[in-house]
């Protein structure tokens, strides 16, 4: 509705936005390309799926300690002295982003102990997840 708190605060929601977007398509591109061929291609190696984690988890990072910052580390929207425009969904904003970073550092973790172990094996990290 245009009526953001301010220019701040709608980047940082405008961040999370593409964060969202751009993590939801490359899963289901990493879906698709895992269930195609799951043993067979680069894509579906532990180091590019290493990769895509790393990026996701940077631009997680990003966006939510921004919007993080940007609220003072969150709203008590009912002992607030002045109007902040979608206070409640601002906090629900910042607490599911903070799942999803969760998420992300058990993934980016699970996959570096697959890398370890692929590494042991002597594949590097071209080695399969499976």
């Amino acid at each position: 509705n245009h009526n953001a708190p301010n220019s701040g605060i709608r980047a940082r929601t405008n961040l999370i936005a593409f964060n969202s977007w751009f993590t939801f398509l490359f899963a289901v591109i990493y879906l698709g390309l895992f269930l195609h061929s799951a043993h067979g291609s680069i894509m579906v190696s532990v180091g590019s799926h290493a990769i895509f984690l790393v990026i996701i988890w940077i631009l997680w990072t990003a966006g939510v300690a921004s919007l993080t910052a940007s609220l003072g580390g969150g709203v008590n929207c009912s002992k607030i002295d002045y109007d902040l425009v979608y206070c409640n969904q601002l906090n629900a904003e910042m607490g599911f982003g903070w799942v999803i970073w969760v998420i992300t550092t058990f993934a980016l973790v699970s996959i570096l102990l697959l890398g370890i172990r692929s590494a042991r094996h002597g594949e590097g990290w071209h080695g399969h997840l499976v």
